[in-house]
């Protein structure tokens, strides 16, 4: 455990501050210039990447996105202020007026991961020099204890959704592998040894 305990204090927590926006209407979508969009950049806001959740659903939200110095600063102020600040720069970027922006928001979310006290960050930073932390933080200890989570994924997708999914389904096949239990992945669909097949 110790050699883990050494490996996370090698890596450093990286600050994210996330904002889920929801209009009355999907105005992004009945733009010309910005209809086929799914992805908006604005450098000088402190929301520097905004999306939609197209094309998986046509929804009428876009999420805004802050790391790093602009989220650090971003902690430091008022909800109202960062959402302020926000809707600037979605003016700048959709070419539309503040007020209308304010007029037409139904609801929003700040998610402040600096301020969640169990994680105090949004995902996992590797300084230079400690590449080799992430697999170290990554080994089990004996048999019993895995470990997963996006700082342990070992194939270049630290700090994604994707390499925390990815590490929590290989933590579980290998629990179930030193089980000597096949994973959900590999079980025939006729169901467990013993039970009835589906019919």
């Amino acid at each position: 455990m110790r050699d883990q305990e050494r490996a996370w204090n090698r890596l450093e927590m990286g600050a994210l501050v996330k904002l889920l926006l929801r209009f009355r209407t999907a105005f992004w979508r009945e733009q010309a210039d910005t209809a086929r969009f799914g992805f908006f950049h604005d450098p000088r806001s402190p929301f520097a990447t905004w999306w939609t959740l197209s094309p998986h659903r046509r929804t009428r939200h876009l999420v805004g996105w802050s790391g790093g110095p602009a989220a650090e600063a971003l902690s430091q102020w008022s909800e109202r202020k960062v959402l302020g600040s926000a809707l600037q720069g979605l003016a700048r970027i959709f070419h539309r007026p503040v007020r209308s922006l304010h007029e037409g928001l139904e609801a929003w979310h700040l998610q402040d991961w600096q301020r969640e006290p169990y994680t105090r960050g949004g995902y996992a930073v590797i300084p230079t020099g400690a590449l080799d932390a992430v697999a170290a933080l990554a080994r089990p200890v004996g048999r019993t204890l895995f470990f997963a989570g996006e700082a342990t994924h070992v194939g270049g997708e630290e700090g994604t959704v994707h390499g925390a999914l990815d590490t929590g389904r290989s933590a579980a096949e290998a629990l179930l592998a030193r089980r000597g239990e096949a994973s959900p992945h590999e079980r025939p669909l006729g169901g467990t040894a013993g039970g009835g097949a589906l019919e």
